[in-house]
């Protein structure tokens, strides 16, 4: 079963009833140009050893899915930005442009599954065996391949749109505004049944899958 974050990055599963189940995540898109030249250069710079990355880092810079960081991820960072690919190639293996990584609260029978590029794709997901209690605040981080920088940030709202009324023999500006909704937090936590996550603030529309037993090593598509 799928189901898809809200504009707060909540979301909910129905009672699946007993047994082992592992909830993992997935999406595609949204990077609001969050993967930029700079990107290719901290690659690079990782490459000869001038730039330390996190754990983190490593997972977002590793956009060939070969389970290391070189100048082909560099190459690869600069033809995304430069429009000549839609996705990276670690995305297109994984089905998602996002990596997430398990940062949940305790749970009872829980086992983290860490996200894993190579030899197969594997993303983050949380098990439980077996599950057999509601539980929340099963989070995950969520981490846009190709931003090296970590830099990534919500899109920005649009602006308001003054509007006047239809002219009239005696015209009067009186121009209003309409506020468009914006998208807040994201990946907050897993109401009712099943949990969530809630970094990085503003990241929507999360397709996480709860599915029977162990975590696939290929990509689950909505």
């Amino acid at each position: 079963m799928s189901t898809t974050t809200d504009t707060n990055g909540a979301y909910a599963f129905g009672d699946p009833g007993g047994g082992d189940w592992q909830v993992a995540p997935m999406k595609n898109g949204g990077g609001n140009a969050g993967v930029s030249t700079l990107d290719a250069t901290y690659a690079l710079q990782a490459v000869v050893g001038a730039r330390t990355f996190t754990d983190y880092q490593r997972l977002a810079c590793d956009v060939t899915g070969d389970g290391t960081v070189s100048s082909l991820d560099a190459a690869r960072i600069l033809q995304l930005v430069a429009g000549a690919r839609d996705h990276m190639p670690a995305a297109e293996t994984c089905g998602s442009d996002w990596i997430f990584v398990p940062d949940p609260l305790a749970a009872p029978n829980q086992r983290l599954i860490t996200p894993q590029m190579s030899p197969m794709c594997q993303q983050g997901a949380i098990a439980y065996e077996p599950l057999t209690t509601p539980l929340d605040s099963q989070d995950f981080v969520a981490i846009l391949l190709g931003d090296c920088t970590g830099n990534w940030q919500v899109a920005a709202p649009a602006s308001p749109t003054p509007t006047s009324p239809p002219s009239t023999a005696t015209p009067v500006a009186t121009p209003t505004h309409t506020l468009l909704p914006t998208a807040t937090r994201v990946w907050k936590e897993l109401a009712a049944f099943w949990p969530c996550s809630r970094r990085p603030s503003g990241l929507n529309h999360v397709t996480p899958t709860m599915s029977p037993g162990e975590a696939s090593t290929t990509s689950t598509k909505a």
